[in-house]
């Protein structure tokens, strides 16, 4: 993880801005010898990396740029006999990376790829965001094996975009958003549309019972 910050001087009336990148790495096959990890060093491999910028506007309000970009796609690389196949997928030991069917790991892991981009704004009273997703649910297609392309592209899918807003009071905290999202290809099939929304209440308690 890599940090960096810049402070603005106490007397001067300057801009914070400060950033943080992280990157992570898996694989889920070992490698036979060092021969095949020189060959293949990317053979069941997915990788994630993410950039977190803040900056200041002004004494009380931020805004936050957030990005992350993940691959974990089935490679072409089919030499040497060893096929691949889609990460969290195994065919010797079922069991693993769950904890009673939950996924320990990214869920657009097992699509392959996913790209997200988000601006957050604070301020005293609450949060504003926007943010943009893609997620790869799934791909097929005979390509590696005769070269053939699927018409439709033959990949499912996701671009979303989604408002939500955070706003609070004195005894309780109103949130809600709106997501519409374009599924292409849901299930190799056809174009599918959504549109979801949410409101949500929260209780201060302890806010609402402390000294006035």
């Amino acid at each position: 993880m890599l940090q960096h910050a810049e402070q603005q001087s106490e007397d001067g009336p300057g801009r914070q801005e400060r950033w943080c990148g992280q990157g992570q790495e898996t694989r889920e096959d070992n490698a036979r010898d060092l021969r095949d990890l020189l060959l293949e060093p990317d053979h069941a491999v997915g990788y994630t990396l993410g950039l977190r910028k803040i900056l200041r506007s002004s004494p009380a309000r931020l805004v936050v740029v957030r990005a992350e970009v993940m691959n974990a796609r089935v490679t072409n690389l089919q030499r040497g006999g060893r096929g691949e196949s889609p990460l969290y997928v195994h065919f010797q030991q079922p069991q693993g990376h769950t904890q009673y069917g939950q996924i320990l790991g990214a869920p657009d892991g097992y699509g392959g790829a996913s790209s997200f981009l988000a601006v957050d704004f604070l301020h005293p009273k609450g949060r504003w965001s926007v943010a943009w997703n893609r997620s790869v649910r799934g791909t097929q297609g005979p390509y590696l094996s005769d070269g053939s392309v699927d018409p439709r592209g033959g990949i499912d899918v996701v671009h979303s975009v989604a408002v939500e807003g955070l706003l609070f009071r004195e005894a309780f905290d109103l949130s809600g958003g709106l997501t519409a999202a374009l599924d292409l290809n849901r299930n190799f099939r056809r174009d599918v549309f959504n549109l979801n929304a949410f409101i949500g209440v929260t209780a201060n308690l302890a806010r609402r019972m402390g000294p006035r």
